[in-house]
């Protein structure tokens, strides 16, 4: 059995990646929905507390641009720490999906977080993900 203090590490983890899960599929509004008032109305039916907190990280936590792989990548660095994680949203492919889980984790890791586009294949990918490295 793990020390408590990893068993309380793991369950805040835990814990992290089920609101990332729950919010995954409306973690990103489209790019023409902006400002306050967009996001009330797209996220009208989340609570107003986890809405609150996605505007908090967006307002933090900017995007950077770049082609790889013949397309645009858009991702978010951010953290500090000797290690860096590249955390790969799944089928929303939204860097914001998961900004619960980069709150907990970039005090101690350096992370990478892409919003990509669709890809076909897992070379597709690593390419993109190789190309923002």
């Amino acid at each position: 059995m793990p020390p408590a203090h990893h068993a309380t590490r793991i369950a805040h983890l835990l814990a992290a990646l089920a609101i990332a899960v729950l919010l995954a599929g409306c973690a990103a509004p489209p790019p023409s929905l902006t400002g306050a008032a967009a996001l009330e109305r797209y996220y009208a039916g989340v609570p107003r507390e986890q809405v609150q907190r996605l505007a908090d990280f967006r307002a933090t936590h900017l995007y950077t641009a770049r082609t790889a792989a013949g397309a645009e990548w858009r991702y978010i660095a951010c953290g500090s720490g000797a290690q860096t994680l590249v955390l790969l949203p799944g089928a929303s492919r939204q860097a914001e999906a998961t900004f619960v889980l980069i709150g907990l984790l970039e005090s101690r890791y350096r992370l990478i977080v892409p919003s990509y586009p669709p890809v076909s294949t897992m070379a597709e990918l690593a390419d993109g993900v190789a190309g923002i490295l």
